[in-house]
């Protein structure tokens, strides 16, 4: 496998938009050398208290706010005891929003991802509900990312063992969350995925 030394060069010199998954601020400094469109942080900038001074000097990256029930990167299997799962998600980002105005980063940088399967919940209903509920974290007026593909929480509706068997569960999932107000989703099967906006956009208009 390459490594990032090798791989990120030849993204910024072929200029396609990459993102870089990390919660580390020093990772960010490196990955800033080579003009990444934005930085990925699973643990919504609480895994490094100086990320988010890192991340204010550089202001033509994005940053994606993730929700997770975990405030570290190791996510767990645990269930989430919350009864309103949205709820609570809507208050993390609260806070989040908070936390990025008082470190300086502008808001129209942030783009909020309220994390999917384990980083909910090994509850599979809790991420059901975030997804027929995704519309209501629209009043943030931030983009939102959404990321279904091959997730754990996929297993009672799909294959319960092999996540690369849950093409069909992923790109549905994935579709139902652009129609419920998400701008950008993470896949695995692109190719899939492109067909099936194709056809939304073809029968929507």
């Amino acid at each position: 496998m390459e490594s990032a030394e090798n791989i990120l060069p030849e993204l910024q010199k072929k200029k396609i938009p990459f993102s870089v998954d990390t919660w580390k601020a020093e990772v960010v400094k490196k990955a800033m050398e080579f003009a990444p469109a934005m930085i990925n942080d699973v643990t919504g900038l609480r895994g490094d208290p100086k990320m988010g001074e890192v991340l204010r000097q550089y202001e033509n990256v994005q940053i994606c706010i993730m929700y997770s029930k975990d405030e570290t990167a190791r996510t767990t299997f645990q269930n989430s005891s919350e009864s309103n799962i949205v709820q609570k998600i809507s208050s993390f980002f609260e806070e989040r929003l908070r936390f990025c105005e008082e470190q300086g980063i502008l808001k129209n940088r942030i783009i909020l991802d309220p994390g999917m399967g384990a980083f909910l919940s090994a509850d599979p209903d809790k991420s059901f509900e975030v997804l027929r509920r995704l519309s209501e974290f629209k009043k943030f007026e931030c983009p939102l990312l959404v990321s279904t593909s091959r997730k754990s929480f996929l297993r009672n509706v799909s294959d319960p063992k092999n996540p690369k068997n849950r093409v069909v569960a992923s790109v549905v999932s994935s579709l139902l969350a652009i129609q419920n107000g998400a701008s950008i989703v993470r896949v695995h099967d692109v190719k899939e995925m492109g067909e099936a906006v194709k056809m939304w956009k073809a029968v929507s208009g």
